[in-house]
């Protein structure tokens, strides 16, 4: 059966997949006769040619909330540059070099002899189309290019971007726009062709007869314009049960296993035979009030709210332990835009108590939505805000319901935002939600400008601390409950290396290796 996109409620396939996934990663991404080395089998110490890697997070980018899960497009397909967690500077992809004609103006000249998996050049005409039909075609990329006036191939080797105001993201941006080949996808008729066959430029190309629902093999490709493939044969494998995808990499039927349960942490602490660790996962909370409503239209209940928090309670309660704190800032630590000089607001239960009765909220009925998914958290916050005083109402969501919301708006005196940065590792991806949508939850003036000041600036060191201002702005108001960022948890068995959990949520795996 065809999986339903929960974006537009239609039955979508595999003809459709490649819509959101080939040109672009967007904000929002069965058994196999490979087999892995079992973990208590005796390894020979030789590379092996094949490796099994498992993940619960759909590696189908059409389902909307795991539309950021960019491993397939990583690794079968190149961009201009690649911006990942920690980078100050883009890095060359498919782009060697580039240069700022002026404030809206780019240019990027293009590697020579990159192929493309049907062995066909890529050109500057490739580059350019592939900005310019994900902008036509709406595709889910469209979203991160409204800023962009055109993109043009002004000679054989060189593409320039105009935007149509200064953009200090660009190069992130241009790094989430995955290039395809325009000959082959004009031939095959359009993305639903295309995406029966296919065809990147990155270090692995897809083999056929893939189920984007299960899993999808990658084979290295062996003209690729890099370092080679360390693995021939690489396949993705989707559990929709992490409890399942936890025994079946114990049980050795894995190499890697992607986002696994966080008790991993502590079911595995201790064994030899595998490597498990935490890490941020390129994914918050971002827990924000709705200002435009009582109770929470009164700075007062908003600053009870977070005086009621005990983040580090729900850390180890939910995370084991394993989570990041939204450090009284939205940017988390590594992000840019992060500071040091804000710091949680301290768990007082007695302050908040009087903050309420100051307010006259003592006893203030407020409902909390978010995903189910996160149906755990949104209760345990309902829990430490009902012991001072509020009276919380929890409003767990199918996924199609808290798209809606975080669309068109909702009610919700609480609303569990969330925040992922795979591509943008920068502030301005949560700031970019304080007064999103049609029914913002802030409408503040001076918030207004504070934000469009830091996407003025270009300059990088006053941009950072434009950014540290909203911040400091943003905490002085109280418009976000801090609670915490997700961690990824991911293990590898012994002898499997190459694999870095880091990198937001996705893997590159073409440098990982594993033991036969």
């Amino acid at each position: 059966m065809a999986p339903r996109n929960p974006l537009s409620g239609v039955s979508v396939d595999r003809r459709r997949f490649l819509q959101f996934g080939a040109m672009g990663a967007g904000f929002l991404l069965a058994g196999s006769a490979l087999t892995a080395c079992s973990a208590d089998a005796a390894s020979t110490g030789t590379v092996a040619s094949s490796l099994i890697i498992g993940t619960t997070t759909s590696i189908n980018p059409l389902t909307g909330l795991n539309s950021s899960y960019q491993t397939y497009q990583y690794n079968a397909f190149d961009s201009l540059v690649r911006m990942l967690a920690d980078a100050t500077e883009p890095v060359a992809r498919i782009a060697t070099s580039w240069t700022s004609i002026d404030d809206v103006t780019t240019d990027f000249t293009i590697r020579d002899g990159v192929k493309f998996h049907d062995g066909t050049t890529l050109t500057a005409e490739d580059v350019a189309f592939s900005f310019t039909e994900s902008i036509e075609k709406k595709f889910v990329t469209a979203s991160i290019l409204t800023n962009i006036v055109s993109v043009t191939a002004i000679d054989p080797s060189t593409v320039r971007v105009v935007t149509k105001t200064p953009e200090p993201l660009l190069m992130n941006i241009v790094a989430q726009v995955f290039i395809v080949p325009k000959a082959a996808f004009v031939a095959a008729g359009g993305a639903d062709g295309f995406a029966m066959n296919p065809i990147g430029s990155g270090p692995y190309k897809i083999a056929s007869g893939f189920d984007i629902d299960t899993s999808v093999t990658f084979e290295a490709f062996t003209d690729f314009w890099g370092t080679p493939a360390a693995t021939p044969t690489v396949e993705l494998r989707y559990f929709s049960d992490s409890s399942a995808m936890a025994a079946a990499f114990e049980s050795g039927q894995l190499s890697v296993a992607h986002e696994l349960p966080g008790s991993a942490l502590q079911t595995l602490a201790g064994n030899s035979d595998f490597e498990v660790s935490a890490a941020f996962s390129g994914s918050q909370n971002m827990m924000q009030f709705n200002t435009a409503k009582a109770p929470f239209n009164d700075i007062r209940v908003r600053q009870a709210a977070n005086a009621a928090i005990d983040s580090q309670g729900l850390i180890d309660a939910l995370t084991y332990g394993a989570g990041t704190k939204e450090d009284g800032q939205l940017p988390i630590k590594s992000v840019f835009g992060y500071t040091d000089t804000i710091t949680t607001p301290t768990t007082d239960q007695d302050k908040a108590r009087k903050l309420l009765a100051e307010a006259g909220a003592t006893g203030a009925a407020i409902t909390i939505s978010g995903l189910n998914l996160y149906k755990p958290l949104l209760e345990a916050i309902g829990g430490q805000l009902a012991a001072v005083g509020f009276k919380p109402t929890i409003q767990s969501n199918e996924a199609a319901v808290w798209i809606s919301q975080f669309r068109e708006g909702t009610d919700a005196d609480l609303f569990f935002r969330g925040a992922s940065y795979t591509g943008v590792f920068d502030a301005d991806r949560p700031f970019s939600f304080v007064s999103s949508g049609n029914r913002p939850m802030v409408s503040d003036p001076k918030w207004t400008e504070l934000y469009a000041a830091s996407r003025r600036e270009l300059d990088r060191d006053a941009r950072e601390k434009k950014l540290i201002e909203c911040s400091e702005y943003i905490k002085e108001q109280s418009y976000i409950l801090y609670t915490y960022a997700r961690p990824s948890v991911g293990g590898v068995t012994a002898g499997t290396k190459g694999i870095d959990f880091s990198t937001g949520i996705m893997l590159q795996f073409d440098q990982a290796t594993t033991t036969a």
